[in-house]
């Protein structure tokens, strides 16, 4: 059958380092693990990476499946995060809490299903 399979994708603050050794595990006798890896710095450091654990043969390649911008405003990092339907999280950090926010994609009621695409 597939064989499922972790993947990585560095966003913001990280990047793409060697995958760790390869383990077993209750699906197969060597599971690779991907990996990442980034450095903090002088200021807040915020470190953003899309995970997907797939057993699809031929998925979607992750960096089609969400797109992130961080931005500051001087008070606080906001990480939002764009996704193939039009909807949006927005995740507003600050010291010990993460408030977050959905839009819907336009012209979609609160609640109501994304037209497909």
């Amino acid at each position: 059958g597939p064989v499922p399979r972790s993947e990585l994708l560095p966003l913001h603050g990280l990047v793409a380092a060697p995958p760790l050794p390869p383990v077993a595990t209750a699906y197969t006798p060597e599971a690779v693990t991907p990996a990442v890896s980034g450095r903090t710095g002088a200021a807040v450091s915020v470190f953003v990476c899309a995970a997907r654990l797939t057993a699809e043969p031929r998925p979607i390649p992750l960096a089609d499946v969400v797109r992130v911008e961080v931005s500051d405003d001087g008070t606080a990092p906001t990480v939002t995060a764009r996704w193939p339907d039009g909807s949006e999280h927005r995740i507003r950090l600050s010291a010990g809490t993460a408030e977050v926010e959905h839009r819907a994609p336009a012209g979609t009621a609160p609640g109501e299903p994304a037209a497909p695409g």
